[in-house]
């Protein structure tokens, strides 16, 4: 027998049977079944499951084939121990028990200290099981995936793409693998007490199901078919997730359920609200409030080279496909269930949720039928419909099909519909159909939103509309925006993240002291050479960069201690570009000096994610810093709370950090701001909040120390500078 073949038929031997009775022993014939199952579910797990002992054989297209090749050869195994059993020959050993959980690594309690409920455990452990199945199909997609990004960078940089650079690629694309299952796997006492497949199983615990016995085994499926999706979009999320942010991979998406689930626990309304607006019993409607927490994030993988407020765009297409549709209609079997409503409101709150802020004005407004959109300039029309219409821009596969445009006046009006005549002649012209009429109806106003990319970053040629959401009203839409930005604490931050190396770096790049002007001095020369390169105008040249660098590392050098940097290596800098990533190369070698020899991989990771910050990277990390607890709950007197609770001492130090931030309001005028570092994710949530309500009411937020007294809060309007009080 082939030598891997050997390990393949010890997993089959080792296969668990199903369980017994203890009052009916097992007879021949059920032994006999049993035998012949073992080699089924060989060959559906074998490279899945075990993959990990099986070295490589079932990660590769190769060794799928080799397994389809040889299945006789293991059918055989199932085959003797047929024969020993027809020939009434001894039974084998029972095969040991498959654990519950992954094998807990040093310093993990395992699932029974844990005291994890079984049925949970069992559910986690179908999850794992699940996700090895994921990885034996996608592992080589992701590693080509990295092969080829990585390949276009080095040919946009000039370099040689070899097979030594391939093969650190394929390698450093398997660490990544290994550590997003890692997430999955294992406990991180920095976050929470259970692995993310038990909370990820502990979901549907309160599902009740269907009262009629016969809708049972379908409502069973659904729960597999349910988990099976959210393990692989959930993986694809972790493992996509850039870690140079601020996290807004799974681990912020189980904060977010969390956040969720101890709301709905407090503020039994806005259950209530659920269950009247969509026909659902209680535990339906505690579900799928979870849900739009779940899947809020999943279109991030999918972004590609567009702005991030696209992946709620993304995110919509996904959870309204036919699959996922049909899944959540199977597990809403309550009598009264308005899916169809539920399905697309679904859809909105994931679209949406982020839309909770003015950033222009638009003229135009799309609906189709995978929701609407904003357009703002009415000359896009037409490349709005070309990309709505291609299966290629959808995850599904499935065209946005236009049902009716929305204007702001006649003169919008006219020119769309002239557009609009003019590809319908077009379309005729070409393939002899004629299209069909898209109504343009007049507003008389304009439309508000956030912007959004159509096709490439920055086209900003689509908007999502803004909207004030009531959790008494639109539940899904207003409990998203609510518990989204709740996650602030700094569990939030990626184990590498808490490391003091990099803290200690972003500080340096933004704590506005002598090394984080020069930061912020060539940022202003990258940013203006960025500006002329877009506008096809000329750019500093290699001596004006090596001037105002020569010249920011005097001035600094006289107010503080900073790296230092030789003239050689100034002389060598071409671009503004090579400046800033020569400068952070500097600060990050001085933190890494001033600190004990570390992990040459764990430094590795560090350099990575350290070359990707700025110097506002601290508003995001040093605004999570110091919150230790957040809690949303209804005041005596009936007003919603987001209470925030800090660190006093490392809120104030952060608040000494003051930086010049830009608020929207509700007309989308922008007012310049004042805000303290230590302050600013609150900050953030306080812009969110400003478009929910609960039952009419205002979100309002409370900021308190570790003793419980208010802190005080230093977010103010600017000062108006005398250009802009005489404009």
């Amino acid at each position: 027998m082939n030598p891997s073949l050997e390990k393949i038929g010890a997993h089959v031997e080792q296969t668990p049977p199903p369980p017994k009775t203890p009052e009916a022993p097992e007879s021949a014939e059920a032994q006999l079944a049993r035998a012949k199952q073992l080699a089924d579910a060989a060959l559906q797990r074998v490279d899945a499951q075990e993959s990990a002992q099986l070295g490589d054989v079932a990660n590769t297209p190769e060794g799928l084939a080799l397994l389809a090749q040889h299945k006789d050869e293991i059918q055989q195994l199932a085959a003797q121990t047929e024969a020993g059993l027809e020939g009434g020959g001894e039974q084998p050993p029972g095969p040991p028990e498959i654990p519950l959980s992954p094998t807990p690594e040093a310093g993990q309690k395992s699932i029974e200290e844990r005291q994890v409920k079984p049925e949970r455990a069992e559910r986690a452990r179908q999850m794992t099981v699940m996700l090895d199945e994921y990885l034996a199909q996608h592992t080589e997609v992701f590693t080509q995936n990295a092969v080829q990004e990585a390949k276009k960078k080095f040919e946009k940089n000039g370099k040689t793409w070899d097979e030594k650079a391939e093969a650190k690629v394929r390698a450093e694309t398997r660490t990544r693998i290994d550590k997003a299952k890692e997430f999955f796997t294992v406990v991180d006492p920095d976050k929470r007490t259970e692995t993310p497949l038990e909370r990820m199983a502990a979901m549907y615990e309160g599902l009740k199901g269907p009262g009629d016995p016969a809708k049972q085994e379908d409502f069973k499926a659904a729960i597999q078919d349910h988990m099976r999706e959210v393990m692989a979009r959930a993986f694809d999320q972790h493992i996509e997730n850039p870690e140079q942010y601020v996290s807004h991979g799974f681990d912020h998406t189980l904060n977010v359920a969390d956040y969720t689930k101890e709301m709905l626990e407090g503020n039994p309304s806005i259950v209530e609200a659920m269950k009247k607006e969509y026909g659902l019993a209680e535990d339906e409607a505690k579900f799928m409030l979870e849900q739009v927490a779940v899947f809020h994030d999943f279109g991030y993988p999918l972004v590609g080279d567009r702005g991030k407020a696209v992946h709620g765009i993304a995110g919509a297409d996904l959870v309204y496909s036919q699959h996922v549709q049909n899944i959540f209609n199977r597990l809403m079997t309550g009598p009264t269930a308005n899916r169809e409503k539920l399905n697309r409101h679904l859809r909105d709150a994931v679209m949406f949720h982020s839309a909770d802020k003015v950033e222009r004005k638009y003229s135009v407004k799309v609906e189709t039928t995978r929701g609407e959109f904003l357009i703002g300039e009415s000359k896009d029309i037409l490349e709005v419909i070309q990309t709505f219409n291609d299966p290629a821009q959808n995850p599904e596969g499935t065209p946005r099909d236009i049902t009716e445009i929305k204007v702001k006046d006649e003169a919008t009006q006219k020119e769309i519909e002239a557009l609009l005549e003019a590809a319908r002649a077009d379309t005729t012209r070409k393939v002899g159909e004629i299209p069909p009429v898209v109504k343009v109806t007049v507003m008389n106003a304009e439309f508000a939103g956030r912007t959004a990319d159509l096709v490439s970053d920055k086209d900003k040629k689509l908007g999502l509309e803004f909207s004030e959401v009531d959790t008494s009203e639109a539940p899904l839409h207003a409990v998203i925006r609510l518990s989204d930005n709740m996650d602030m604490r700094s569990n939030r931050f990626s184990p590498l993240q808490r490391e003091k190396a990099f803290q200690e770096f972003y500080y340096a790049l933004g704590d506005q002291g002598p090394t984080s002007q020069v930061m912020m001095g060539l940022e202003v020369m990258t940013k203006a050479d960025d500006k002329a390169g877009k506008k096809k105008e000329p750019q500093k040249t290699a001596a004006e960069v090596q001037t105002v660098f020569a010249r920011l590392l005097e001035e600094q050098t006289k107010i503080g201690n900073v790296p230092a940097v030789s003239p050689e290596e100034i002389a060598g800098l071409k671009s503004s570009e090579d400046a800033a990533t020569l400068w952070k190369n500097k600060v990050l070698e001085s933190v890494f000096a001033a600190q004990p020899k570390r992990d040459p991989e764990v430094e590795g990771r560090i350099r990575g994610i350290a070359l990707k910050q700025n110097s506002e990277s601290i508003r995001h990390f040093g605004g999570c810093e110091a919150v230790d607890e957040i809690k949303f709950e209804m005041s005596k007197a009936g007003v919603p709370m987001v209470l925030v609770q800090v660190n006093r001492a490392k809120f104030e130090k952060l608040n000494a950090i003051q930086v010049n931030e830009q608020s929207l309001d509700r007309t989308g005028k922008p007012h310049d701001m004042i805000v303290g570092v230590g302050e600013y994710q609150v900050w953030r949530a306080k812009e969110a909040y400003a478009s929910i309500r609960t039952g009419g009411k205002a979100v309002e937020v409370l900021v308190v120390d570790e003793g419980g007294k208010p802190v005080d809060l230093t977010i103010r309007l600017a000062q108006p500078t005398a250009k802009s009080a005489n404009e």
